[in-house]
């Protein structure tokens, strides 16, 4: 069965969004679109588990309080004092352990193992796993949840946070086989919520990259309303937006099994754009506030087997040293990549 999104695509929406070229290039050379979602993310571990261990694994200096013979560190005469140690020849010292038993090693120890025990993985690449989990042998195990992956990113762990990524991308499409004992993953696009998040920050990324770096990813946008009780209206964040000297673009990004509905009318049936994401970009378009021409954008991934849109409307207004126009845009994600990057710099033509 032919994949809907390629391997090689998935690696190069990946490299935008990681801001890490060089997996793509790992893409281009390394994989074939001929294995399982498994081996996916098992290419993508120990592609950056190599970068890792070769720059360094991090350890930390943990602070630690024994009852030793001799002196380490500083003596906790008080603490000695009360356990008597003195008596058997020993001190109660304080002292900073070097240690490999942190929360980043802990997470890349526990994601190696959920890799190792997955259905689909092959025996080359269990291998490495398998050495992988030597090298943090003296690592704890530990339960994921979303909150293990919040680190706090400085000069002397930052070499980690590529792999750290790809540790969270592979935590989220994971799931437990029937048995509950080993794990399987969903193949990237049918997870909706998540490869909903990859496109809008791969398109994001890629204009930033491609097109201006004045292009702001998840701007507040304020209701236009007057009224004391304003805490009662939701927020608006606007994906993607862009202000350059003319024009006022406001890019949505939307994934979902297609860019439109099927409506029933009496025993006729018609394609119709999603009602919900024209409210949404409408929204976004009346509130904001500007003499400048004003373009909303909505942009999908091309539905698999479906048809490519380019759609244009402008709205009836009575201003005339302005315009307000909606877009609805396709981009094919089947497509060689040197086509997405046509069609993704298209969008702000």
């Amino acid at each position: 069965m032919k994949r809907k999104v390629p391997i090689k695509n998935i690696f190069y929406m990946l490299s935008y969004v990681w801001d890490d070229i060089n997996l793509f290039k790992h893409g281009m050379i390394g994989v074939d679109d001929d294995f399982s979602s498994a081996d996916l993310m098992a290419d993508l571990f120990i592609y950056y588990s190599s970068k890792y261990t070769k720059r360094g694994i991090i350890h930390e200096y943990l602070e630690c309080e024994n009852e030793i013979r001799g002196i380490k560190g500083r003596i906790n005469f008080e603490q000695t004092l009360n356990n008597l140690s003195i008596h058997n020849g020993k001190l109660v010292c304080n002292y900073d352990e070097y240690i490999i038993d942190n929360r980043i090693n802990q997470i890349i120890k526990s994601v190696a193992l959920v890799l190792f025990k997955s259905k689909g993985i092959s025996a080359s690449r269990r291998i490495k796993l398998n050495h992988i989990l030597h090298q943090f042998s003296e690592v704890s195990i530990i339960e994921l949840n979303q909150d293990t992956f919040q680190i706090k990113f400085n000069k002397n762990n930052l070499h980690s946070k590529h792999l750290i990524n790809a540790c969270l991308f592979i935590f989220n499409h994971r799931t437990l086989s029937t048995n509950q004992e080993t794990f399987e993953f969903q193949e990237v696009y049918d997870n909706e919520n998540e490869f909903a998040l990859l496109f809008e920050k791969f398109v994001y990324q890629f204009l930033k990259l491609r097109v201006s770096k004045d292009i702001i990813y998840q701007k507040n946008l304020n209701w236009n309303l007057d009224g004391y009780d304003s805490h009662w209206l939701p927020k608006m964040k606007m994906d993607i937006f862009f202000d350059n000297d003319n024009d006022i673009y406001i890019i949505d990004t939307k994934y979902s099994k297609h860019f439109y509905s099927t409506q029933i009318f009496d025993t006729s049936i018609s394609e119709k754009l999603i009602t919900g994401h024209l409210y949404q970009i409408n929204a976004y378009l009346t509130n904001f506030q500007t003499s400048k021409n004003k373009i909303g954008i909505l942009v999908y991934p091309k539905p698999f087997n479906s048809m490519m849109v380019n759609l244009n409307y402008t709205f009836k207004e009575e201003e005339k040293d302005s315009t307000k126009k909606l877009q609805i845009k396709t981009i094919d994600l089947e497509a060689d990549w040197k086509e997405i990057e046509n069609q993704l710099l298209s969008i702000l033509m």
